[in-house]
């Protein structure tokens, strides 16, 4: 058994057990404040702890805007009533949504007589055309989730009132600050409330230890993810991969497949584009963005695969014990938690090869409001509503999500998660490659199709990176 010198970054390993954890409960309370049955945390002993983030500051960055951001003064609700559509897009869970609208019904409707606010879900992969042709025909809803940069570029995203931005500078923790605001302005709230603060690595220790590989000492580079993950994989007579290995992202959202692939893309010195001069040739095809689609590949058909692309998401996977490694969210503890209480989880920092892989981008959902809304102000009333400590922690407990409230993180709901002490040292530190600009998410899609074809042996990894370049590049242009 080789023996692994952990860089600095990854000196201590997130171990905490999840096994016996209790499921989740998805409940809403009839009474007149929402209330949702809370998630117990795991129950082995909390994280060793790093600066809280009650107290810790974001490290310095440019493209981070400080919490003394601007607001606006916003306009009176008329007395009037309106009829307010949010647009709700999250696959994890429909939790929130049930919150938010028992919310919206029993302490937003009251203040608003004859006023009603509907929550509609829209699903990941029609979110992006579905947007773009609902603003483009004035169509858009008052509200929305999605991401501030982007749609305040497009001028789809208001600014929210001084009491409001106010709140926010005073209460979140600093890492998250950046998903809210655009140069130095609130834009947007928390949702869901923030999911994540980058991707972290799930693995199973039982099947670690089953085939002589030390739990305690997780791969630390992607070329001992792949060593790792070649003990682990298991193949049938046929040749098809019945345990992944390591389970690549094929089955969903293609632009969540591109967010999983991120560390690979990242890891080896490729970029979807460069974040600074907006231009994907030279850097989602440079010699590391191939070797990353490279990589992909022989890890996924031939005779080194330790991928499926036929076993599901990959979080079905590990919870179905067909997969040992993964990449996912750290919210996703809550999922395992629900649907594979027993299962022996442990979690660590995504490895790195060349560089490192992942960064702590922070996963930047936040709730815009239109602001060619009808009802703008009654729009942001609801938005205050939303915007408090009670209801971040309330969301997070029973979705296993990230709370984005300093004061929620010294709840026990975060001192007994097993991913707590990683998720203190991201939260106080620079969120790292961000994708930004115009039609990023349009440009996330069309990777996502490069991904699926290279991965089932329909592109080479060349041609395919050549291929996507050019197509990233049209489509940030507009």
């Amino acid at each position: 058994m080789r023996s692994r010198t952990r860089f600095s970054r990854r000196t201590f390993v997130t171990s905490v057990i999840l096994s016996g954890a209790v499921g989740l409960v998805a409940a809403c309370s009839s009474s007149a404040s929402p209330t949702l049955a809370p998630s117990p945390g795991a129950s082995s002993g909390a994280a060793t702890a790093a600066p809280s983030p009650a107290t810790g500051q974001a490290a310095a960055s440019p493209a981070s805007p400080t919490a003394a951001a601007t607001s606006t003064t916003a306009a009176k609700p008329s007395g009037q009533p309106v009829n307010l559509l949010f647009w709700y897009s999250w696959s994890v869970s429909d939790v929130p949504l049930k919150y938010y609208q028992q919310l919206a019904d029993q302490t937003w409707a009251p203040k608003h007589p004859g006023s009603s606010l509907k929550i509609v879900k829209i699903p990941e992969n029609d979110r992006e055309a579905k947007y773009t042709a609902a603003f483009a025909a004035g169509q858009g809803p008052d509200l929305f989730s999605d991401m501030v940069d982007i749609y305040t570029q497009r001028g789809i995203a208001a600014e929210l009132p001084s009491e409001l931005g106010q709140r926010l500078a005073e209460n979140l923790i600093p890492a998250s600050i950046p998903n809210y605001q655009y140069e130095g302005k609130w834009r947007g709230i928390p949702f869901i409330p923030i999911g994540s603060l980058g991707l972290v690595m799930f693995y199973n220790a039982d099947q670690f230890k089953e085939v002589g590989l030390d739990p305690a000492k997780p791969p630390t580079t992607m070329t001992e993810l792949w060593d790792d993950a070649l003990k682990l994989v298991k193949v049938d007579s046929s040749g098809n991969v019945t345990r992944s290995g390591f389970a690549h992202n094929f089955q969903s959202d293609l632009g969540a497949m591109t967010g999983k692939f991120y560390p690979f893309l990242h890891s080896y010195g490729g970029r979807l584009y460069d974040p600074k001069t907006v231009v994907a040739t030279g850097f989602v095809n440079s010699p590391g963005g191939v070797q990353a689609l490279q990589v992909l590949k022989d890890m996924s058909i031939g005779p080194k695969k330790v991928s499926s692309n036929i076993l599901g998401l990959t979080e079905e996977q590990m919870a179905r014990g067909q997969a040992s490694i993964i990449f996912r969210e750290s919210s996703f503890v809550g999922y395992f938690q629900t649907h594979a209480p027993k299962l022996n989880l442990k979690i660590s920092y995504v490895p790195k090869e060349k560089e490192e892989g992942c960064g702590n981008f922070t996963l930047n959902w936040a709730l815009i409001a239109n602001p060619a809304s009808k009802g703008l102000a009654e729009t942001f009333d609801f938005m205050s509503d939303m915007a408090t400590a009670k209801v971040d922690l309330e969301v997070a407990k029973t979705t296993g999500t990230i709370p984005a409230w300093k004061s929620s993180w010294q709840d026990p709901y975060m001192t007994s998660r097993p991913d707590y002490a990683a998720l203190q040292y991201t939260s106080t530190h620079d969120p790292g490659i961000r994708y930004l600009a115009p039609h990023s998410n349009e440009a996330a899609q069309a990777y996502g199709k490069i991904i699926s074809s290279v991965a089932r042996g329909e592109l080479e990894p060349k041609a395919a990176a050549d291929q996507v370049a050019s197509q990233i590049d049209k489509i940030l242009k507009g």
